[in-house]
């Protein structure tokens, strides 16, 4: 039976037990009693500093961490799960799986790629089960000793409430037969089995009679009040990634190192952040599972041109002159002569290794995924995916005969581990290694059709890729057009598609829209008879052929929309500075990878504008022969 605790109290008092006999922060053990009341469970949160929301797929990564950030209750029971197990294994968190946590040294971490400026990849994470009234968690060893001073004190019990009480009607003596002591100049009171008032014995705590005296009464309480428990708001669980997108970089990665606003993760950051934004501009044509993960693949950093057994380094030939100048031309520039080199194989290498690493690990965390994989190369990135899809099986699960005995003949090459489904160049200097090459890009036999008068086996120009894409601002100095390494004489009388700024898809006049944008346009006159009969519908049919197994679209070049004005007066030359970097930034770009990847069907779910129609085919009567002429 429990006894009301002024009772104990006077019990106490009239035995003459002195404060000194009694132990942690005046309670002795013989004032407690059998209870029967079970402990409430608790429900710790664990906290990173992270730059990245990693519950708002659309919030932009900010410069600096806004402080501690709860991760999700979904999150928060599997890392206590793990911290309990004491597992070795990291554990995913975020929406996207991007992060990972390792309990034991309780940092956070890119699961994807690293950092060269390692800080700004880490983050510490801490686990409480106190916590301040704002929702922000007490120090580590502050909640520790709060919690066991909790499992101590007992303070849920009817017991501890009587007690409360008890202390509330007498004052300061009975007070400090409460308090608990939880380290070094702070003890605690705790108020129920919620909530607890912290102190310290600092000369403004001393100031103050009693803390249950105290609380409420000025402004500038001595005493925080923390609780046990955290309160989650709603936030989405992980979705099943659909498609897997890597993302190739093309020169300067090399100045990363030493400037960290050049990392090339920072701008596919900004590419997911923006395909996330669009995807409500377009949801009526996408998937409705559809879920793409994005990912750098930040191969530079495997690629050192100086290896230990050359000759001789660049730095041994670098005049020492000029420093910033030279550094600068060494980390951006030299990147294209040295693929023109004998380090080509070098940076294949590279790049299949981080591609293949990638797509291991990703499968690793995601055991179930059987999309596909689609690759975006920027710049050099995409003369290097032309160089590996070149030389790539139709089909890695199920190669040719030709790719087989091909392959016995020559050294052996790196290779995907994975078929390439889109291929999308932007940027791209592709074509201009296609002309130094002296080849056509022609599509790959046995990937969509075998017929040897529109596809080649594997060779230069000849990709493993279902769709290619060559997608570019008009200013852009670097990129080239692509359709002309087709056919360039039908490169001529079929103009790039231009992707309009503002789409909206209007899916009620969707049908009518298709049938008038079928039409061919209406000629200024009829062509003359001896234009039918001098023009080669049997060439034109077959480069419209090869170009629809290139990319079933029916195009291959598409042009971004840009707007350069500077005091009103527009300007190539200053849209050139910016161009070459300013496909991370374009809500076109992004919402063109999010179609091309995540469409309905093939046929039917298709953008205004994206998708070109068949051509006007040969007259299915053409005009008669003219007659011979008569000898005089």
């Amino acid at each position: 039976m429990l006894r009301p605790r002024n009772s104990s109290l006077i019990a106490r008092k009239a035995s003459g037990t002195s404060a000194g006999a009694e132990t942690n922060g005046g309670r002795s053990d013989s004032s407690y009693s059998v209870f029967t009341e079970a402990e409430p469970p608790a429900k710790p949160a664990f906290f990173h500093k992270s730059a990245h929301d990693l519950y708002n797929v659309t919030a932009p990564v900010v410069s600096q961490s806004p402080g501690w950030t709860a991760f999700s209750e979904y999150d928060c029971e599997a890392l206590e799960h793990a911290f309990i197990s004491e597992s070795d294994i990291p554990v995913l968190i975020g929406i996207e799986r991007l992060h990972s946590v390792d309990v034991k040294q309780m940092r956070m971490q890119p699961v994807y790629w690293t950092s060269i400026t390692s800080s700004s990849a880490t983050t510490d994470v801490i686990r409480s089960l106190w916590f301040y009234t704002d929702k922000t968690p007490v120090k580590q060893d502050l909640s520790d000793a709060l919690e066991r001073g909790y499992k101590h004190i007992k303070p849920w019990t009817s017991a501890y409430e009587a007690e409360m009480r008890s202390a509330q009607e007498i004052g300061g003596e009975a007070e400090s037969k409460i308090r608990h002591t939880l380290m070094q100049e702070k003890f605690a009171i705790y108020k129920d089995g919620e909530s607890a008032w912290v102190g310290s014995d600092s000369f403004q705590s001393r100031l103050a009679n009693t803390i249950l005296g105290s609380i409420g009464k000025g402004k500038r309480s001595p005493y925080v009040e923390v609780r046990r428990g955290y309160q989650w708001q709603d936030l989405p669980k992980p979705s099943t990634p659909t498609d897997l997108i890597l993302v190739i970089h093309g020169i300067g990665q090399k100045l990363a190192e030493t400037s960290p606003g050049w990392t090339f993760t920072n701008a596919v950051n900004k590419l997911r952040q923006l395909m996330h934004e669009q995807r409500d501009t377009v949801k009526g044509v996408l998937r409705e599972d559809y879920n793409p993960q994005i990912l750098p693949v930040n191969w530079r950093t495997a690629f050192d041109p100086d290896k230990p057994n050359a000759k001789f380094s660049l730095k041994d030939i670098t005049i020492d002159s000029i420093p910033a100048v030279r550094d600068l031309l060494a980390k951006v520039a030299l990147d294209v002569p040295y693929f023109m080199s004998h380090h080509r194989s070098a940076m294949v290498d590279a790049v299949v290794g981080e591609c293949n690493r990638l797509f291991r690990l990703f499968v690793d965390h995601n055991p179930d995924f059987s999309g596909k994989v689609h690759l975006i190369g920027h710049s050099l990135g995409s003369a290097i995916a032309f160089e590996i899809l070149s030389r790539q099986p139709a089909d890695v699960n199920r190669s040719s005969l030709y790719d087989v005995i091909s392959r016995r003949f020559t050294e052996p090459v790196s290779q995907f581990d994975f078929n390439t489904h889109h291929l999308f160049n932007c940027g791209a200097p592709a074509p201009f290694f296609l002309l130094l090459m002296d080849r056509n890009l022609v599509p790959r036999k046995g990937l969509k059709s075998s017929d040897s008068r529109l596809t080649r086996p594997a060779r230069y120009g000849s990709l493993a890729a279902r769709n290619i894409y060559n997608i570019y601002y008009q200013t852009d100095p670097v990129a080239y057009r692509l359709l002309p390494a087709v056919d360039a004489s039908f490169a001529q009388i079929l103009p790039p598609t231009i992707i309009p700024a503002k789409l909206k898809p209007d899916k009620e006049n969707q049908k009518e829209k298709d049938k008038e944008s079928g039409l061919p346009p209406a000629p200024g006159r009829l062509p003359s008879t001896v234009e039918l009969e001098t023009h080669n519908f049997a060439k034109e049919s077959l480069a419209d052929g090869r170009l629809r197994l290139l990319n079933e679209n029916g195009q291959i070049d598409y042009i971004l929309p840009q707007s350069t004005s500077v005091m009103g007066l527009e300007s190539q030359y200053l849209s050139m500075i910016y161009a070459h970097q300013a496909y991370w930034d374009s809500r076109e770009f992004a919402r063109l990878i999010l179609v091309e990847c995540g469409r309905k069907g093939e046929p039917v779910h298709w953008l205004r504008g994206q998708r070109r129609p068949p051509p006007p085919t040969q007259p299915s009567d053409p005009p008669p022969p003219r007659s011979p002429k008569r000898k005089l």
